[in-house]
């Protein structure tokens, strides 16, 4: 023993052994408190790793301080058999002892760096693996009776990876800085923060904000800062129907929200944009750019509140056979709610837009539109919207129909749903500029308006259209461009409907029509009326629809242009300042009766016809009274020329009609006044001249009176059995018609001392019209009282037709000779007849009646002529002594 020994000169006593004890005592407990907490900490933490399954662990150092509440651990790395290996390059806690005897554990910090971890979901379980780990599910009932309290005052994470898979969806976090604090799971009132700085897939991120988890209601803030996200890297739409997603996002936003036993309840607001974003399923969608300001978004569980603007430039999109892209977008949502109906309240304005579908393109310069926008895509969907709606300039293209305008504004309500004909039911009040309608593959255009102006335009649920009012400013319709082509068929200055309506049968009626300044042009050829006849193809049987007009009015300088290339020279008039006044028509009602009253001017003439009408009536009914004054009648000699083989020189016409047309039979009367009417000489040939067997200049001299006019009174009788007259041929027949059959009658009563009119042929063996021949007595050339009172009548005659010339023509025959033989004291000297004396008594007769008529009566000589003399044979067709006074 070692008591009562000396050591070093010193005797060893009981005291001195007790105090080497303690001092080794203490010593090894000094080593066991600096050695075996980090001994044991770096023991525990690889085999709970190796119980995980890691099949390889690495720790650098670890340290466990009890006594300053501190652990620390320095480059561990967990590798599992197969995938990626858990790392932490440091750990650093600080923990409070005292509270753990509370079942509290209070942790001052948590400091960890370099962290490494991948979290994917199994595909065939569903569960997640961590660091090629599965995360055992939770056991049940394993919650323990009483809960252990949990507070953290600062928890740091920094130079930290988390990687996130989910099938094709990779998201990759690189966390620069994470601090969450104030974590205090018995603190339902101090809300914990956090902050985080890093990047998503490369992007830089930042998030910022506030929670309480622990409270009865649990909520959160925060704030999330993303810039340039490749949006086709890590396969972000990978669960998503988007396929094809491509471009870069931009992200600012800021939420809140809480959960609450009725649902969750959020609120957003923020930006976002994408640059350069590209879809290729459900469409394929391309952008330059697209940004959402989202100026609130508050989702209370049941309903959602939103107010938002979108913008897009450069947008095109496509799916099946539509197509639409635009120059620049906006939509603003001032005011937007779902509660399984959509009401919105906002605008829209896109410029350069393009849409295509199935064949029908349409190519509007600028849409906007402002107003509000209800919908219910319930099973049978339905909805209103009202506002204002502009159109730029459009162009509107489809197989054999192209529409444009330069301009349109559209202001009232559109609403759709069941129980509606057509898709839609509107009232709106209607402008436009610059609308054109046609059809480009046959070089057609049906309308073009310079201004449209519709007030009250509505369509009703049973498919009728109507309006209050149409105005209408420079319209034009039936134009056909390049070869074969034709102008305007019709132009107005302005136009307007009132009360204009379309039933849902195809009907249509009006208050009133009014035409301004219209031009008709009416060109009639061969193939029937250019531009206004029936196009091919289409349905001659089809039924036209039902018209009804309370008033139509055609004034303001209208006029008709007419034209007709039938003939081998066209025929041209322009009738002017056009007055047309119509009522009451109905096709409805074709028994009933329309009054018109039309006016117009031809040159210096003037036309007016009034009376009424059954313009729907079979056969047509109508009572006319009509005047023409001071027509020209020149313009119509080609008429004359292609039936007649008369070409007018000069000629006016005055004419009054009245009469009409009962269930088609004509009944009136015609009576015209042709002013200095005057001829080219025809050709022998001509129709009209084999018709009437005398010369046409001699029947017009006769029918003309002092004062150059033709009058006449024509019955009009007959069937109207086809409305489809020939002009020209009606023109024709009744220029033949009266020439032939009322001249003689005419001349009759006209010249009472003409009563003895008849044919001759003179001594060219043409026929003549001559008046009643001067008789003599045989062998003299004296004039009978008779012949004296003949001539008179012809004087007067030639006084009241100064165009009438007179031919006198001598005759003698062989029963004049025996008494110029006696007088001549030729007593039967030889028993041959003189005929030169009888050529010079036939020459006598003719001279002496001429001398009479210039001497006695006052007749111009230039306007009297001999023929040659003549000498009949003896023969019972000899008409004796005489001269033949031929017109």
């Amino acid at each position: 023993m070692l008591l009562g020994k000396h050591v070093l000169g010193v005797e060893i006593r009981r005291r001195h052994l007790l105090a080497a004890l303690l001092a080794a005592v203490g010593l090894g407990l000094g080593l066991a408190w600096a050695l075996l907490p980090g001994a044991g900490l770096r023991w525990g933490l690889v085999k709970a790793l190796r119980d995980l399954g890691m099949a390889e662990v690495t720790m650098s150092d670890a340290d466990l301080s009890l006594f300053q509440g501190r652990a620390t651990i320095r480059r561990m790395e967990a590798r599992p058999p197969l995938g990626a290996a858990l790392g932490i390059r440091d750990f650093a806690l600080l923990f409070r002892w005292r509270p753990l005897l509370d079942r509290k554990v209070m942790v001052d910090r948590i400091a960890l760096r370099g962290v490494e971890v991948d979290v994917r979901r199994d595909p065939r379980t569903g569960g997640f693996v961590i660091n090629g780990l599965p995360l055992p599910a939770a056991a049940a009932g394993s919650a323990t009776d009483a809960a252990w309290g949990l507070s953290v005052t600062a928890l740091e994470l920094a130079d930290s990876r988390l990687i996130l898979a989910d099938g094709g969806t990779v998201l990759d976090i690189q966390v620069a800085n994470l601090v969450i604090e104030n974590l205090n799971s018995q603190d339902s009132v101090t809300p914990a923060s956090f902050r985080l700085e890093g990047r998503l897939n490369g992007a830089p991120l930042r998030l910022a904000g506030s929670l309480l988890p622990f409270a009865a209601t649990p909520s959160f803030n925060l704030s999330v800062a993303l810039t340039g996200l490749d949006l086709a890297q890590g396969g972000i739409a990978a669960r998503t129907p988007l396929d094809g997603l491509a471009g870069r996002a931009d992200l600012t936003l800021s939420a809140g929200g809480a959960l609450r036993p009725d649902g969750l309840t959020v609120r957003v607001s923020g930006k976002a944009a994408l640059t350069k974003p590209a879809l290729t399923a459900p469409l394929a969608l391309t952008a330059g750019r697209i940004a959402l300001d989202v100026g609130h978004a508050d989702w209370d569980g049941r309903r959602l509140d939103l107010a938002a603007a979108v913008e897009a430039e450069t947008l095109s999109a496509r799916t099946g056979d539509m197509a639409v892209s635009a120059r620049s977008l906006r939509a603003v949502a001032a005011g937007l709610t779902w509660d399984g109906r959509l009401a919105w309240r906002g605008s829209l304005d896109a410029a350069g837009t393009s849409v295509a579908i199935a064949g029908i393109k349409a190519i509007p310069d600028r849409i906007a539109w402002n107003g509000v926008l209800d919908l219910d895509p319930a099973a049978d969907p339905s909805g209103r919207a009202e506002g204002r709606l502009d159109l730029g300039g459009l162009r509107l293209t489809m197989p054999g129909l192209s529409y444009a305008h330069r301009h349109a504004l559209a202001e009232g309500w559109l609403a759709f749903g069941p129980g509606t004909m057509l898709p839609v039911t509107a009232k709106v009040a209607l402008s436009a500029e610059g609308l054109a309608l046609g059809d480009p593959a046959r070089r057609l255009e049906w309308l073009a308006l310079e201004r449209l102006d519709a007030a009250g335009a509505e369509v009703d649920a049973a498919g009728a259209v109507s309006a209050d009012r149409l105005d209408i400013a420079g319209l034009a319709a039936l134009r056909r461009q390049g070869r074969g082509g034709h102008f305007w068929r019709v132009e107005a200055r302005a136009a307007r409907l009132d009360h204009p309506r379309r039933g849902d049968a195809g009907d249509m009626a009006a208050a009133a029509l009014h035409l301004d300044g219209l031009t008709l042009r009416v060109t009639r050829t061969r193939d029937g009326l250019t531009g206004l006849s029936s196009a091919g193809g289409e349905r001659e049987d089809a039924a036209a629809p039902a018209i009804r007009l309370s008033r139509l009015n055609v004034a303001g300088a209208s006029r008709i242009l007419f034209e007709d290339r039938t003939l081998a020279e066209p025929v041209r008039l322009e009738a002017r300042d056009v007055s047309l006044a119509a009522s009451d028509i109905d096709s409805g009602h074709p028994e009933r009766d329309s009054r018109f009253a039309l006016k117009a001017g031809i040159g210096a003439a003037s036309v007016a016809l009034s009376g009424t009408v059954r313009p729907f009536a079979a056969p047509l009914s109508a009572r006319l009274d009509g005047r023409i004054q001071a027509l020209e009648l020149p313009p119509l000699s080609p008429y004359l020329a292609e039936a007649l083989g008369i070409h007018l020189q000069t000629g006016q016409f005055d004419g009054t009609f009245t009469g009409g047309a009962d269930q088609g039979a004509l009944d009136g009367r015609l009576d015209i006044a042709l002013h200095h009417l005057f001829i080219a000489p025809p050709d022998p040939a001509a129709p009209v001249a084999r018709k009437l067997d005398m010369p046409v200049e001699t029947v017009l001299d006769l029918l003309r009176d002092g004062e150059d006019r033709i009058r006449l009174s024509l019955p009009v009788r007959g069937d109207l059995d086809n409305p489809d007259l020939d002009v020209s041929d009606a023109v024709a027949q009744a220029v033949a018609g009266a020439l032939k059959s009322t001249v003689l009658t005419t001349l009759k009563i006209a010249f009472p001392v003409a009563t003895l009119i008849s044919m001759v042929v003179d001594a060219d063996e043409k026929a003549r019209l001559a008046l009643a021949p001067l008789t003599f007595a045989a062998g003299s050339d004296a004039l009978s009282d008779g012949s004296r009172e003949t001539l008179d009548g012809v004087a007067g005659l030639m006084k009241d037709r100064p165009g009438l010339k007179l031919t006198l023509c001598g005759k003698a025959d062989p029963g004049d000779w025996p008494v110029l033989a006696e007088s001549r004291r030729f007593r039967a000297r030889t028993a041959e007849v003189d005929r030169d004396a009888l050529v010079r008594l036939a020459e006598s007769r003719a001279a002496a009646a001429k001398a009479y008529l210039v001497e006695r009566t006052g007749v111009e000589a230039g306007r009297l002529f001999t023929c040659r003399p003549e000498v009949e044979a003896g023969s019972p067709a000899a008409k004796g002594a005489r001269v033949d006074l031929l017109l």
